[in-house]
């Protein structure tokens, strides 16, 4: 994952994120619908590489 941009799609509470960013990613989107997990993932990530959105990944679009 070493200087990888990654997106989470329904990235939960965050580990796969927090992983990633251990992993040395150059970036992390985790996108979910729910605010509570994105509370908790909120509160759990201490990486500012790390972002999280609420998304709803049925009408998703992103920049390719």
């Amino acid at each position: 994952m070493s200087g990888q941009k990654v997106v989470d799609l329904g990235c939960g509470y965050g580990w796969f994120c927090r992983w990633a960013a251990e992993q040395d990613a150059q970036s992390v989107l985790g996108l979910d619908v729910s605010g509570k997990m994105l509370e908790r993932a909120v509160a759990s990530t201490n990486d500012s590489r790390v972002i999280y959105n609420r998304a709803d990944l049925e009408r998703l679009e992103l920049a390719t």
